[in-house]
């Protein structure tokens, strides 16, 4: 499995902050064809008709996602606020229905996701897949990556309803907080694709090089126990304090 294209997740929490138009242009002047917004923001939609950027769109959490899971006039209507006015000039490729949802809220998850899958296919936007992105904490069992499994129940019927529509599962894979929790085991060298640590895993018979590899492996093989060996993983974030922080200078 190889790597389709790398975007950046274009976070809005800050200040003196570029504006919509002035980030898209940066996208495209360093040839970054992949962008993610965390809820539907009329500007950075705007800012991307055209651009050629794929898109995955973030629905937001709370009230949003269980109003989307309990009725699907709404998520209709949100697909009609939201995606029709600006797809295809956007190419919006995923919906993100909740970021790293916790707790009792992550009962919202599926039936936001089949209530916002039907109103886009009867809105003739099929071609746009629904699914959410998860915390590395929804795998138990990380180790060796041939062991891992889903710590909750509610991840195995998210991982089989996306086999049924063709849709990734969105992951969030930060080696940056495997290392930090747990610098005994880990080398910093493995966290940040340093060469020289291989670690085997006699389960699947691999040799890693890398922490984020073994991670994702990790989901792959939680998701092949869950009957959904099929779904395909896109890493939905990941990254290193730039502000500093343990094992992070400035």
């Amino acid at each position: 499995a190889g790597v389709h294209s790398i975007g950046v997740s274009y976070g809005m929490l800050g200040n003196n902050l570029p504006s919509s138009s002035d980030v898209v242009q940066l996208y495209r002047s360093k040839g970054i064809n992949g962008m993610r917004i965390y809820s539907p923001n009329a500007n950075a939609l705007n800012a991307l008709r055209n651009s050629g950027i794929v898109l995955v769109l973030d629905t937001g959490n709370g009230d949003e996602l269980s109003r989307l899971a309990g009725s699907a006039s709404y998520a209709a209507s949100w697909v009609q606020s939201n995606v029709k006015p600006y797809y295809p000039a956007v190419n919006i490729k995923y919906i993100a229905v909740g970021n790293e949802v916790q707790g009792s809220a992550t009962q919202s998850i599926l039936p936001a996701m089949r209530n916002l899958d039907g109103a886009l296919s009867r809105a003739g936007l099929s071609a746009i897949k629904c699914s959410t992105s998860v915390r590395f904490d929804v795998i138990a069992n990380s180790y060796p990556p041939s062991a891992g499994s889903f710590a909750q129940g509610y991840m195995a019927d998210v991982a089989r309803y996306l086999a049924g529509t063709g849709a990734p599962l969105l992951a969030n894979v930060y080696p940056y907080f495997a290392y930090r929790d747990n610098p005994r085991d880990i080398s910093l060298g493995y966290a940040t694709f340093q060469p020289g640590t291989t670690v085997r895993d006699n389960g699947n018979g691999l040799t890693y090089t890398n922490l984020f590899d073994a991670m994702v492996d990790a989901i792959v093989a939680a998701l092949e126990k869950a009957g959904a060996g099929g779904v395909r993983i896109v890493v939905s974030e990941s990254g290193w304090p730039s502000a500093g922080g343990f094992g992070a200078s400035v």
